[in-house]
């Protein structure tokens, strides 16, 4: 915990816990479709678990996400973070279930078996749960920083709600755990906990490798504005993620500087005859066009699925709090790379997943600023917030991973044409809890209203 304070009073002095514990009812009732993206994972902890090894020979033909080095052999396409995290439990999960299994192929009929509700209890241990708990711990900080209730209430609903990383909470796909470790590595500057910070910053980076243009600007940061020993004491702490980064990269590719980006299944390879590019999947130079849909595009834009980054963009910017311009930064570096990226769209998912880790640490610097603002602009922040809500919503109660289409449309389709008693009433529970958390604040700021009367 990043302040020292009484459990109870943790939990409930900032007056948002209604919030995450409805955040977590949606968790637990709504999820997204993993696909082979985290079975990518899932396979590479079998192959440590199994064969004590880093390789997925035996289970690649399962998934398209795999990278075959030069020798032959087949690992995860992925950044190793999720998997090297989940290890121990995953491990002691797993000899629980198959070790009484004689055979190696009915050891894995199960664990094929069971790979949903496995994934899904890693994805709650590791990025749910953390999640809340660091929503908890923003709101409080928002709380002692002078920030109002509503406006605090209005951040919890962006963090839990309104952004696309809370969508890929329940799922491991590892950009939720990224989420989970760059917001606490903004929370730890803010605290001025520098050690964890930069534990936290050498995680998110071992579990995305874009997270290295976001981990620059923090860097960069602390050199001018920080003492040697505090850059120091953050350079400390991704010491050892560091050394798990050297490890698995240097046995599954042979060097420390080699990533599974180098070694793509071809079908990813998309780019190579784009002019220079790296490894095929990644060009130097930005394109305008995906760009410009990243940015207001109606199929993985930021616009139409989470519309106050925009505002958050210019208040980091404006507002005068460490580390706040950072992260304004940050999300450009991210533009810049996704938009070099030939799998720019991120496949089935349900906005732009791969600026989505750094989106709910901007909602802090954005609850700062919000009191600021002139009337108009509140209400027009507040107004991008609540859209940004009823789409996740819409998300979570379809259940649907979306192709590259207008997302808003084939949600509203989905939700009024082609819903199921499940998504039916994933929607009623949703619409329920979110008329009760509203009714909740309408109390709350009419009994205000009469004390200041009085």
């Amino acid at each position: 915990m990043l302040v020292a304070r009484p459990t109870s009073q943790f939990f409930v002095r900032a007056g948002v816990l209604p919030w995450v514990l409805f955040a977590l009812s949606v968790q637990l009732l709504c999820h997204l479709s993993a696909g082979t993206n985290a079975d990518s994972r899932y396979f590479a902890l079998l192959g440590m678990v199994e064969d004590h090894s880093f390789r997925i020979d035996r289970y690649a033909p399962l998934t398209d996400d795999w990278s075959r080095t030069p020798d032959g052999h087949y690992y995860s396409n992925k950044a190793p973070g999720p998997m090297l995290l989940a290890l121990p439990i995953f491990w002691a999960i797993d000899k629980l279930a198959v070790d009484s299994l004689g055979t190696q192929e009915e050891r894995d009929q199960n664990r094929l078996r069971y790979k949903a509700r496995r994934l899904k209890l890693l994805s709650f241990i590791f990025q749910v749960i953390p999640f809340l708990l660091l929503c908890l711990v923003a709101a409080n900080y928002l709380m002692d920083s002078g920030v109002s209730l509503i406006h605090r209430q209005w951040v919890m609903a962006i963090c839990l709600f309104g952004n696309t990383a809370a969508l890929m909470m329940n799922t491991y796909y590892g950009h939720g755990l990224t989420a989970v470790f760059c917001l606490a590595m903004y929370l730890s500057l803010l605290h001025r906990r520098f050690w964890i910070a930069g534990f936290c910053a050498g995680s998110a980076l071992l579990c995305d490798y874009g997270f290295s243009l976001v981990l620059v600007t923090i860097v960069s940061a602390l050199v001018f504005h920080e003492p040697k020993e505090r850059v120091l004491t953050f350079l400390l702490g991704g010491l050892i993620p560091g050394v798990l980064w050297a490890w698995y990269h240097h046995a599954a590719f042979g060097s420390i500087f080699s990533i599974a980006n180098q070694y793509q299944n071809p079908i990813f390879v998309d780019v190579a005859g784009k002019g220079p590019n790296l490894w095929g999947i990644l060009t130097l130079m930005p394109d305008i066009g995906v760009l410009i849909r990243l940015l207001i595009g109606e199929d993985r834009g930021l616009l139409p699925t989470q519309s106050w980054v925009f505002i958050a963009v210019v208040s980091c910017a404006w507002i005068k709090r460490p580390y706040a311009l950072t992260l304004s930064i940050g999300l450009g570096l991210l533009l810049w790379m996704n938009a070099s990226f030939g799998g720019w769209h991120g496949g089935l998912t349900p906005g732009p997943r791969y600026l989505c880790a750094i989106v709910p640490s901007m909602a802090i610097y954005l609850g700062l600023a919000l009191p600021r603002f002139p009337s108009w602009l509140k209400t027009v922040t507040k107004a991008s917030i609540a859209a940004s809500v009823v789409f996740t919503a819409l998300a979570f109660a379809t259940n649907i991973a979306p192709p590259l289409t207008p997302l808003w449309p084939y949600y509203l389709e989905h939700a009024a044409l082609h819903g199921n008693a499940s998504s039916i009433s994933r929607l009623l529970w949703m619409a329920l809890g979110f008329g009760f958390l509203i009714l909740r604040n309408i109390s709350k700021g009419k009994a205000f209203a009469g004390k200041s009367q009085s």
